[in-house]
């Protein structure tokens, strides 16, 4: 049975790659023909580590980043702390992500999705889900520690497939994997990933989109902005309240941020 591709991003943007979320995607070059972004990003210092402070979803992306008509996802946005973030299916258990939370000094992050204008019909025609997630730790070693993790996860599974995109951060990785049959359709979505660490934070985006129009671009041109926001070369506010503004059924709002 087919899922909501909200459902899937939000509730395992992490370790969507864990078993009953499925992977197993080859390597189309993704960003490779994204000249502009690649070459933006090889002008950012990929050795300077900011000691980033709080609030995590400063760093996130907000409506006035996007130039698309997106939809705040009001169900997928969470601010996280240690005791909330160890319930993610990151971790074998939530006292494992506890104990391995703490161990890493985690701060705190933030968590929140978009919806495109249109949804699925939209996804037909170029647009794509995302969400993104922002992690902050008390210094550089443990964002890394955090950064080996997740991927050491997604290395770890059968269904994950590495990719290639530019370069974000200090360190990145990038990945991809096919989706379900995109609902009211016969054509196929593939899901993409972004992970990468910047200095003391650690930062993850995930796009849903169809299979012949998306690629490992969106995710990485994502990634762009919250690094830039890291390095101060991008202006940061901390994400207003996302009731504020109307909201459809499915608890999506076009305000928030």
């Amino acid at each position: 049975m087919a899922r909501h591709p909200s459902l899937v991003l939000g509730a395992c943007l992490c370790l969507i790659i864990i078993a009953g979320c499925s992977d197993d995607a080859t390597n189309d070059g993704g960003a490779a023909g994204n000249d502009d972004a690649t070459a933006a990003a090889q002008e950012h210092d990929p050795d300077a580590s900011p000691m980033l402070r709080e609030p995590p979803g400063a760093y996130s992306i907000l409506q006035p980043d996007l130039a698309g008509d997106f939809l705040t996802d009001i169900g997928g946005t969470y601010v996280l702390n240690a005791e909330t973030y160890s319930v993610s299916k990151a971790f074998p258990s939530e006292a494992k992500g506890y104990e391995l939370l703490t161990d890493w000094g985690y701060m705190g992050g933030y968590e929140t999705g978009y919806i495109p204008e249109g949804r699925e019909q939209a996804v037909l025609n170029g647009a794509y889900y995302f969400a993104v997630e922002s992690h902050l730790f008390e210094d550089e070693e443990g964002a890394k520690q955090a950064f080996r993790y997740i991927n050491e996860r997604l290395t770890e599974s059968p269904v994950a497939s590495e990719t290639f995109s530019g370069p974000v951060g200090n360190e990145w990785k990038a990945w991809e994997s096919p989706g379900d049959v995109i609902p009211g359709s016969s054509a196929n979505s593939v899901h993409h990933r972004m992970v990468f660490r910047r200095g003391n934070m650690l930062a993850m985006v995930a796009t849903w989109g169809a299979e012949h129009l998306t690629t490992i671009r969106r995710a990485y041109e994502l990634a762009l902005i919250i690094d830039e926001k890291a390095l101060g070369e991008r202006e940061t506010t901390e994400p207003t309240p996302t009731t504020n503004g109307a909201t459809s059924g499915d608890g999506a709002t076009a305000a928030g941020g």
